[in-house]
């Protein structure tokens, strides 16, 4: 029997958040619950692959991970504020992705490919995550300089409740997969469950940085349904 599967995207972690001590906080939960887990991007404000742009709380992130991992499934997938992060840290995970993956018959996406309208942000991701561009941030001295470059220039377009919620490139993201038991994906900070007209189920998870919630995978009758709910009242949903 398949356990419970918990998804978390969209936490956005960061100091100037101020959400880092919530965000460890659930992880030490977590770790005391009987779940798999898959982490579906923008996990971090920013996170780039390279240990010269480390800081503690990613190092405490990998760490938890690497140990958890004995024990459960833990998935990661880059979202558009990650770079890297599969061919430098991908060892950490059970599996990590740069683009999705699928679980159990589901199509798991960050959510940022699922627009291919949004042109202006296609060629931003093609400009920042190429091999050529990965080569450039591990060794030019002003590295670190253009990466808080980078940082404005993300929380300038970061007004998450603005992402317009594109239903048609979504649905037809959906009925294009080779998966059909559904999709999840985060990325637009919005909360919808629907089916296209072909009968494919979706889920937009809401983002763990506006009120802490999260995604959970359970079975009935050998059907997947995801709820949403409040990190915190996991122990309770998880054992009623």
């Amino acid at each position: 029997m398949n356990r419970p599967c918990l998804f978390i995207t969209d936490c956005h972690v960061s100091e100037q958040n101020g959400n880092v001590n919530a965000f460890f906080e659930m992880l030490d939960l977590v770790q005391n619950l009987d779940v798999d887990l898959v982490f579906l991007g923008d996990i971090f404000d920013l996170w780039i692959g390279f240990s010269r742009y480390q800081t503690s709380f990613h190092t405490n992130f990998l760490n938890w991970c690497k140990q958890e991992k004995r024990k459960r499934m833990i998935g990661f997938i880059e979202g558009n504020h990650e770079f890297f992060i599969k061919s430098k840290y991908g060892d950490c995970f059970s599996w990590c992705s740069e683009k999705g993956y699928c679980l159990r018959g589901l199509q798991l996406s960050h959510g940022d490919l699922v627009n291919r309208e949004d042109e202006n942000y296609l060629k931003f991701r093609r400009l920042t995550k190429n091999k050529l561009t990965r080569l450039l941030v591990s060794v030019i001295p002003k590295g670190p300089f253009l990466v808080e470059k980078l940082k404005v220039r993300m929380n300038q377009k970061g007004n998450y409740s603005q992402y317009r919620f594109p239903v048609d490139a979504i649905e037809s993201f959906a009925d294009q997969s080779k998966f059909g038991q559904g999709v999840i994906f985060g990325h637009f900070h919005h909360e919808r469950s629907w089916k296209t007209r072909k009968g494919v189920k979706i889920w937009s998870l809401p983002a763990w940085l506006d009120d802490g919630k999260i995604g959970v995978l359970i079975y009935r009758q050998n059907k997947p349904h995801l709820e949403t709910l409040t990190w915190s009242d996991l122990p309770s949903f998880l054992d009623p």
